[in-house]
């Protein structure tokens, strides 16, 4: 199984893997991190997110790859997923208040659900 979680350095992505540790992982699963930052000022604490959610997600795993992209999260995770055939896609949800949640008004996610092909999964945080 090839997963893709993508994650923008929030607590919110970290809480992603988490989730995706509870779900368990398949023997010979393959997994990429995908972060995504607009400006290379953010790209040292990403790197250092995604270090911390390699460390969530444990062993077990055939293989975990990290890369970083630049640019609009939403157009940099299509991208990915046109360029790699994966079987789910995880992130996490958005920081927004309440109100704002249930309707996923702005958040990268609610962008991707009519986009994307596989599957993706939304971590609630």
């Amino acid at each position: 199984m090839e997963i893709l979680i993508c994650t923008d350095g929030s607590p919110a992505a970290e809480a992603a893997a988490a989730l995706l540790t509870r779900l368990g992982n398949s023997a010979g699963g393959q997994l990429t991190l995908l972060g995504v930052c607009e400006n290379e000022a953010e790209e040292a604490a990403l790197r250092a997110s995604m270090d911390r959610m390699a460390s969530i997600l444990g062993p077990g795993w055939a293989s975990v790859k990290q890369q970083v992209r630049h640019g609009h999260p939403v157009a940099q995770i299509l991208a990915e997923t046109q360029g790699q055939a994966y079987d789910l896609v995880v992130m996490g949800s958005s920081g927004h208040p309440p109100g704002l949640r249930l309707l996923n008004l702005g958040s990268t996610s609610s962008h991707l659900r009519p986009q994307i092909h596989p599957p993706l999964l939304v971590a609630p945080t």
